[in-house]
């Protein structure tokens, strides 16, 4: 069994679960939410309901993609699940194209680790059916990750495109 001791709460960690490298087209949510898991110092999913705040942010040096948090925010707070330590963040919708960066950081944290996800906002160039929008958003994804080396795969961009 996992105690604390001491009377000092451990310097917690936080790391990526899931929902990095995705990409969306301006107007459309992004297909999954980003999961983090927040760690104490012994490595066990934290307790409490932890905050973390997710903050959604330009890249500076490239031209600058913009989100939002679905309530139009670009900053969001989620409780960690005291069972497993996950913080989801809620749904983010695709403004401008370009790459944009969302941080997840501990609120009230010592050291206040964080963590970055990085997305990107898509532009399909021209008319296009929403068929078509389909057909040009997933070979941008798959050119994109052949360059990049991305771990999400373009078959998953499917469900930002409604039918």
């Amino acid at each position: 069994m996992h105690h604390n001791t001491g009377g000092h709460s451990p310097a917690p960690s936080i790391s990526i679960v899931s929902g990095n490298d995705q990409y969306a087209v301006p107007g459309v949510a992004f297909a999954h939410p980003l999961v983090v898991k927040v760690l104490d110092a012994d490595s066990f999913p934290v307790r409490d309901t932890t905050q973390v705040t997710f903050t959604i942010a330009p890249i500076s040096d490239l031209p600058a993609g913009t989100a939002v948090f679905v309530d139009g925010q670009i900053r969001a707070t989620a409780g960690t699940h005291p069972g497993n330590g996950h913080a989801i963040s809620p749904p983010i919708i695709a403004r401008q194209p370009g790459p944009i960066q969302v941080t997840a950081e501990l609120i009230d944290a010592a050291l206040a680790p964080k963590v970055a996800f990085d997305l990107d906002v898509i532009d399909i160039v021209g008319p296009a059916e929403i068929g078509d929008a389909s057909a040009v958003l997933l070979s941008a994804c798959s050119t994109k990750c052949r360059a990049t080396g991305c771990r999400t795969g373009a078959r998953q961009q499917r469900k930002n495109i409604p039918s």
